[in-house]
């Protein structure tokens, strides 16, 4: 049986470490180059910078 309380602190401990990865993304981003580029370019890299997922940011 899992313990719920090691749960839940993994959970917010990966819910924390995602927030800083994304303040991190955001940070360093290129956000002029990120600007000029076509509207489906650009939504994928603010997508990726958002959610770190490179797939789910791929223009399709």
């Amino acid at each position: 049986m899992c313990d719920k309380s090691n749960d839940l602190k993994l959970r917010e401990k990966w819910v924390r470490e995602d927030e800083e990865f994304r303040v991190i993304r955001r940070r360093m981003a290129d956000w002029d180059y990120i600007m000029k580029q076509p509207p489906r370019v650009r939504l994928a890299l603010m997508v990726y910078i958002e959610t770190g997922d490179i797939y789910i940011g791929l223009p399709g």
